[in-house]
Parts: structure tokens; sequence; C-alpha cells
């Protein structure tokens, strides 16, 4: 998304809704696939590296925010590790 002009600090340009929420999944790799099923996505991005999979079953949840991560080392390493994380946990907004 580009601005055409000049936006305020703090200022809410677009509001986005979850395709699924559901409150009762766990960290699952059957419920992931179940997500990617609903909102049409064939490939998953791992958040943390970036890198491409398919294959949910080999899926590592992120042991204090329950993000899928495509290996164990992505918790631990890359953009998650960042402010993601933090984030994440502080909101409570994935419900794998």
């Amino acid at each position: 998304m580009t601005a055409a002009r000049y936006i305020e600090t703090g200022l809410i340009v677009a509001v986005e809704f979850p395709v699924a929420e559901h409150r009762e999944l766990v960290p699952s790799p059957a419920n992931l696939q179940k997500v990617l099923n609903i909102s049409g996505i064939k490939t998953y991005l791992c958040p943390s590296c970036e890198s491409p999979f398919l294959d949910t079953e080999r899926v590592h949840f992120c042991s204090k925010c329950k993000i899928p991560l495509c290996k164990e080392n992505c918790e631990k390493s890359g953009l998650h590790t960042n402010k993601e994380c933090q984030a994440i946990q502080q909101v409570k907004c994935v419900s794998f």
C-alpha cells in the first residue's frame, strides 16, 4: 500500500477482519491446514525466515506465541524474534 498524501502518526488508514476465527482451535498441523484451506492459501510463508512450505505436518509452533513456523530454529532466530513474537503474545491474536 502506498500513500497518496502525508499520513499523520497514529491515523488508522485501514481495518481488516480475519477470514476465520475460532477460539477453540489448538496449535496443530491439521488446524493450520484448515485455516489455509478456508483462506485459499496454497503456500504458507514462514514469518521468521520467509521460506515457503507446503507440508503443514512438518510445522513447528512457537512455544511462546503459538504462531506456525517452518522449523524449530525459526523460533529463536530471524524476523519472528525481533518484535513479532512479543506483539502476538500481548494481543493474543493467534488461534490455531
